[in-house]
């Protein structure tokens, strides 16, 4: 079991960097606009819906559960869609749903491999619950911080959003 741990604990450091390392953009002559505080926002109403229905009796849980994973798996891909970017929408659908799966299947088979007998099988049950939420936290950081940026109006290397030289150039794309 702290095997298991160990390793979760692992692959949660290697997804924070490898995080961090998406969410810095690098310098171009392009600016992005970052949405991903919308995302945030409907992602910590899941969290949230998802630990009050750890405290509720059987029939409101069942409910909150579903309005959970319900506001995990739609919220973001309609929040992509309004910035017109649907195929982002449908990627994002994609990785929250994949990423939990996969690693689930990876703590399934971690834990099926510590464990002997009935212990195994709920040492192999608590490594997959935990790769699915770890899965689940994968996939909204990588959402959240790499997905939600959409390409705004740019302007030439060196220049700001309104430069005086010899000629005046707009945001809007104009020149005079």
């Amino acid at each position: 079991m702290i095997s298991i741990m160990k390793v979760l604990a692992r692959v949660a450091v290697c997804a924070s960097i490898v995080t961090f390392l998406a969410s810095v953009s690098p310098k171009v002559a392009r600016a992005d606009e970052w949405y991903g505080a919308q995302n945030l926002a409907f992602d910590g109403l899941a969290l949230g819906l998802a630990t009050t229905a750890v405290f509720t009796p059987r029939t409101p849980r069942k409910v909150l559960l579903g309005l959970s994973l319900g506001t995990y798996l739609v919220a973001s891909p309609v929040i992509h869609g309004a910035h017109e970017r649907g195929g982002i929408g449908v990627a994002a659908l994609g990785l929250r749903i994949g990423m939990p799966l996969a690693l689930g299947l990876l703590g399934l088979g971690i834990g099926a491999a510590d464990g002997e007998g009935l212990e195994g099988v709920g040492t192999a049950l608590v490594g997959g619950v935990l790769g699915m939420a770890l899965g689940a936290l994968v996939a909204v950081a990588i959402d959240d911080a790499a997905l939600a940026r959409r390409e705004t109006v740019g302007t030439a290397q060196g220049t700001s959003a309104l430069a005086v030289g010899h000629t005046f150039y707009l945001p809007l794309g104009t020149t005079f």
